[in-house]
C-alpha cells in the first residue's frame, strides 16, 4: 500500500492519506492554517507511519507519529527552511528528523544542519546569544540541577556582571547592580549552585566573589592583594556547598586557593614555590584537585591541613590552560595545550593509577596564538572526553575518545579570537548533550556569544 503526507492548501492542514485497505483514507494530521508544508513521511519496522513537515505558524519544523490511534505532533527546532526528513536509527529503529534550518538566539542566527531524537524533540545547531552591543566579554556556561544552562558573563564597557540562562526557547538575560563594592572587574567565572549563580571575579584590588539575590550581585571581598591576584580564578561548589576558588597570583608567580567556610573565605598557597604560568584550573567531588602550569604541568590534592603535590607532564613547554574533571568512577582527566614549533592540545588520565599522556591534535605549524587560548572540557557520564579549542586563526576544533582513538572534526569556521581565554567553556547535560560557549570579540565586536551544541542521542548514526 501507499503511504502519502500532504498539505491542504484551502485549511493549511497536514494530511495523511493511505490505500492500505483498499481504498483510499485520508486524516488530519495537525490543524493549525500554515503547518504541512514540504512533508516527510517513513515507515517504521513494522510499517508505522512517522512525519515531518514545517509549520508557518510558528516557523518550527514539526513531527508526528500515530498513539493509541491518534496522531501526536511535536516541534523540533525553530527553522527558516522549511525541508526536513524522516530516517530510523539502523539498529534501534528509533526515528530521526534530519533538518537544515535556523537557530534564533536574541535576534541573531546561524544556519546548520541538525539530526534530532523525534522522541525526545531537542535542537541542534549553533546560534548567537546576544545582550547588548557591549556585553560578554568574559564568562561560562554552567548547568543546574534541573539541567537549565546558565551564564554569568561582564559588559566590556562598564564591567557591569549580567546573567543569562536558557528557558527552554530562547536565552534570556539581566543586568543586576553589584552591591557591596564598586570595583571594576576584568574577569570572571561561574558555577550555579542551590538555586543560585555564584561567580568569581578579579578587580583592580584583587579577587571578589559574587552571588546572585534575584535583582542585584552581592559582591563581597575574597583576596585583596592587589591587581594582579585574581587571574584565571575558577569557582567550583562542593556536595556539602562549600564554595572553592583557585587563582593565580601575578606578584609572586603562585597559585592561591580559597574556600568559604562558616562565612568567611581561607586562603591557602597549595605549592609556595610552584612559579605558575598561564592557567589554573579544579573540580571538587569528594576532594579539591587543582592543576596549573609551573616547569611542566602538576597536580595538588588537598590532604587533611596540607597538599600533595606531583607532576603529571614534566615537558618543560606543557601546561597551558590546563582544565581537570572527574568522571564518576573517581579517575581525573586534564586537558592542555604544549607551546612549541608545532603546537599540541594534550589529555593525560590516572585511570591505571598514574599520569598516562597521549596528543588529541598536533597543528600544522606554530599555532602558539591560539594554543594559549583556554579549552573547553567536560567529561560525560561514560567517562568520555570532549573538549573545544582554538586550532587556527579561523578554526575551531572538537576531539572525544568517544569512538575510540582520538577522533577531531570542526567546530566550525570563526574570528580569530573566538574561543579566547576569557570564556570558551562547556557542559554536558544528562542527555549527553555536550553545549559550548565562546564569545565573539573580533575587531571588538563584543556583544554575542556563539552557542553550539550537539544532538543528544547519536552523533555519527553508527547506532552506538
Amino acid at each position: 500500500g501507499l503511504h502519502i503526507v500532504h498539505y491542504e492548501l484551502v485549511k493549511g492542514d497536514a494530511l495523511y492519506s493511505t490505500n492500505t485497505t483498499g481504498q483510499w483514507l485520508t486524516e488530519t494530521v495537525e490543524s493549525s492554517k500554515t503547518v504541512g508544508i514540504s512533508a516527510s513521511i517513513g515507515l517504521d519496522k513494522v510499517g508505522a507511519p512517522h512525519v515531518s513537515y514545517f509549520s508557518a505558524t510558528d516557523n518550527r519544523v514539526r513531527y508526528a507519529r500515530k498513539t493509541g490511534g491518534k496522531w501526536q505532533p511535536a516541534a523540533i527546532t525553530r527553522s527558516q527552511n522549511k525541508w526536513s526528513q524522516v530516517l530510523f536509527d539502523p539498529t534501534t529503529n528509533e526515528p530521526r528528523v534530519a533538518y537544515y534550518g535556523q537557530v534564533r538566539f536574541f535576534g541573531r542566527s546561524s544556519y546548520g544542519v541538525g539530526l534530532s531524537d523525534a522522541n525526545k524533540p531537542n535542537d541542534y545547531g549553533s546560534g548567537w546569544i546576544t545582550t547588548s552591543n557591549n556585553d560578554t566579554w568574559t564568562g561560562t556556561l554552567s548547568r543546574d540541577v534541573n539541567g537549565s544552562l546558565h551564564i554569568a558573563a561582564l559588559n566590556n564597557q562598564d564591567r557591569r556582571i549580567t546573567r543569562h540562562w536558557y528557558d527552554g526557547d530562547i536565552w534570556r538575560w539581566e543586568v543586576g547592580v553589584a552591591t557591596g563594592t564598586k570595583e571594576v572587574f576584568y574577569e570572571i567565572d561561574s558555577t550555579v549552585h542551590g538555586g543560585a549563580t555564584h561567580v568569581c571575579a578579579r578587580g583592580s584590588k584583587g579577587l571578589y566573589y559574587g552571588v546572585w539575590k534575584g535583582a542585584t550581585w552581592q559582591v563581597t571581598e575574597v583576596d585583596l592583594a592587589g591587581s594582579q591576584v585574581g587571574y584565571n580564578c575558577r569557582i567550583r561548589a562542593d556536595g556539602g556547598g562549600v564554595l572553592h576558588i583557585a587563582y593565580r597570583d601575578g606578584i609572586n608567580s603562585v597559585m592561591r586557593y580559597a574556600s568559604l567556610d562558616g562565612g568567611k573565605w581561607k586562603v591557602d598557597v597549595p605549592d609556595p614555590k610552584s612559579g605558575v604560568g598561564s592557567g589554573v584550573d579544579l573540580v571538587v567531588t569528594t576532594n579539591v584537585e587543582l592543576v596549573y602550569r609551573s616547569s611542566g604541568l602538576r597536580h595538588a590534592s588537598r590532604t587533611g591541613a596540607g597538599w600533595n603535590v606531583e607532576v603529571v607532564d614534566p615537558s618543560p613547554t606543557v601546561g597551558d590552560w590546563p582544565q581537570i574533571a572527574r568522571d564518576v568512577a573517581g579517575n581525573l582527566h586534564v586537558v592542555y595545550v604544549l607551546n612549541a614549533s608545532k603546537t599540541q592540545w594534550r589529555y593525560a588520565n590516572n585511570k591505571a593509577g598514574k599520569w598516562a599522556l597521549s596528543t588529541m591534535y598536533t597543528a600544522n605549524g606554530n599555532q602558539w596564538n591560539y594554543g594559549n587560548q583556554r579549552m573547553a572540557f567536560g567529561v560525560d557520564a561514560q567517562g568520555k572526553v570532549h573538549t573545544i579549542f582554538h586550532s587556527g586563526h579561523s578554526s575551531m576544533s572538537y576531539a572525544t575518545d568517544r569512538f575510540g582513538p582520538w577522533s577531531v572534526i570542526s567546530a566550525g569556521n570563526t574570528s580569530h579570537s573566538d574561543g579566547n581565554n576569557a570564556g570558551n567553556s562547556l557542559v554536558i547535560d544528562s542527555k549527553g548533550a555536550v553545549h559550548n560557549v565562546r564569545p565573539r570579540s573580533y575587531n571588538r565586536r563584543f556583544g554575542h556569544y556563539r552557542y553550539t551544541y550537539t544532538n543528544t542521542v547519536d552523533d555519527n548514526c553508527d547506532g552506538k
